[in-house]
């Protein structure tokens, strides 16, 4: 009996001495590493698991990931890498392609990058950025807080030189790369290409590469290894819209308090590296950082809320996401389906009753404005495309005008048209229901256009881009005047005869 008390005492006395072990693993990660490394893969999306990449798995074999965390809602490199490094959103830290590539920033900036606060931190730190995207150095890592940075001009260069720094003695406390070429491959085969896999596959044996270099040096054992990247493509080459394949993102970490295959939860986002890599160093964040911890990261630390900014993306998707369908949630992209639809059958109906009215006397206006509005609809739609992924947002906001301008006009056409063209008995109807479904879908289209302009020129937009919301919703409130007009018309002669 006593060496059963004894054997209960023993074990009650190892329980108690390892409480505090058991409540201190998360403090255990924070501070815990000496070097931190992010490896960025330009254009490479969520698409490790459809290319082979060996060393990609064997480096995060015992880490966490995720190939499906959110790009920012402007799918395009500088946005994107300026979050990652910055932890705001694209719409705060403001910085566009052009921007990096002709302008420089300084450590004195309102939303300062992890090399700046770990400056700060670490005056004495050793810091390094090698990139094959030059603007990245150039732009949007501050050029007086005492980086080291390097541009080569090919991913193997880059990997070269990163080699023989850590060869020659490299101990970064914070270390950044870019490697591009996976981005060039997407732009020129699109995602579901054999050649995009198979840059994939290429930049894999990079990654070993330098990952071995690393680790080669004694890195590893104090370090966290991180691989993200920007932003995907689309099917057909090309990035900066909201689809699945561009916005879907890796983020994967390893390292020693890393939970071995922890799986990334749902709201991680690749600025949420800004965070993983401060917690890492021992960094507090400052306030302005919407950034966070997801959960599965770190051993026995939570996944945080993601603090609330000033990103009217995120406020519109939390408080009115039915109003804001470029957040791609489920019901707001059911409903802006809807209406676009409704907007689709009456283009349809326009088309129809136009032609048809261009066969009676004085159609023939009503067809040629048709042809004619419908043809600076396809320019519009293709203008604005090409504007935004030229980051010029003010010509991209006109050509959105012109578009939805067109697309009043042919709405307009066929009320004209209706005028001269009588449908057959049993049709006019048909007629009614379909002018009155662009009515009912017109006012939620205007809310979603505003809405929607300033998720994408951000809290601030210039004044151009005020006068071309304007002069679009003057237009769609027009053109539901002149259906209404109508189909009061139209009732009155019904009671008249």
């Amino acid at each position: 009996m006593k060496r059963i008390a004894s054997l209960l005492l023993a074990l009650l006395f190892l329980f108690v001495c390892a409480l505090p072990a058991m409540g201190a693993t998360a403090q255990e990660s924070f501070g815990a590493y000496k070097h931190v490394f992010i490896i960025g893969i330009d254009g490479a999306g969520g698409f490790f698991d459809r290319a082979d990449t060996p060393e990609f798995d064997r480096i995060f074999a015992n880490g966490a990931r995720t190939l499906t965390a959110e790009a920012e809602t402007v799918t395009v490199s500088a946005q994107n890498w300026g979050a990652i490094l910055c932890g705001v959103s694209c719409f705060t830290h403001g910085i566009s392609n052009g921007d990096a590539a002709e302008k420089e920033r300084s450590g004195d900036v309102e939303y300062p990058t992890v090399f700046s606060l770990a400056r700060k931190a670490f005056p004495d730190a050793e810091l390094a950025s090698f990139v094959n995207w030059e603007p990245i150095n150039h732009g949007i890592i501050e050029n007086d807080v005492g980086v080291i940075k390097e541009h080569r001009d090919s991913d193997e260069a880059v990997t070269d030189a990163i080699c023989d720094y850590f060869n020659n003695g490299g101990a970064p406390t914070l270390f950044f790369v870019q490697l591009d070429s996976v981005d060039g491959a997407g732009h020129g085969y699109g995602c579901n290409s054999a050649e995009y896999l198979e840059q994939i596959h290429v930049v894999d044996g990079l990654l070993g590469r330098i990952y071995d270099a690393i680790a080669a040096n004694g890195l590893m054992e104090d370090g966290l290894f991180i691989v993200t990247t920007d932003h995907g493509h689309t099917p057909e080459g090309g990035h900066g819209g909201i689809t699945q394949t561009e916005r879907e993102v890796t983020v994967a970490a390893a390292g020693k308090t890393i939970a071995a295959g922890g799986a990334l939860d749902a709201e991680t986002r690749n600025r949420d590296v800004a965070a993983i890599a401060l917690y890492a160093l021992g960094l507090d964040r400052p306030a302005h950082m919407t950034a966070r911890i997801p959960a599965n990261l770190f051993t026995g630390v939570d996944g945080e809320e993601r603090p609330m900014g000033k990103e009217p993306r995120e406020i519109i998707s939390a408080n009115y996401p039915w109003i804001a369908p470029v957040t791609w949630n489920g019901f707001s992209l059911q409903l802006y389906t809807a209406a676009m639809i409704c907007g689709a059958v009456v283009l349809l109906y326009a088309a129809i009753t136009a032609v048809l009215a261009a066969v009676k006397k004085r159609g023939l206006l009503g067809l040629t404005v048709f042809v004619c509005t419908a043809l600076c609809a396809v320019l519009g739609t293709w203008a604005s495309k090409l504007f935004v992924l030229w980051d010029n947002l003010p010509l991209y906001a006109f050509a959105d005008a012109l578009f939805l301008l067109c697309v009043a006009g042919v709405v307009m056409c066929a009320a004209y048209a209706h005028n001269g063209f009588a449908f057959p008995k049993g049709k006019r109807l048909a007629g009614k229901v379909i002018l009155s479904l662009a009515v009912a879908a017109a006012p939620y289209e205007i809310a979603v256009l505003v809405v929607n302009t300033l998720i994408y020129h951000g809290t601030k937009p210039t004044r151009s881009i005020v006068i071309a919301v304007f002069f679009q919703a003057a237009v769609l409130l027009a053109s539901i005047t002149v259906i209404i007009v109508k189909l009061c018309r139209e009732n009155k002669d019904n009671n008249k005869a």
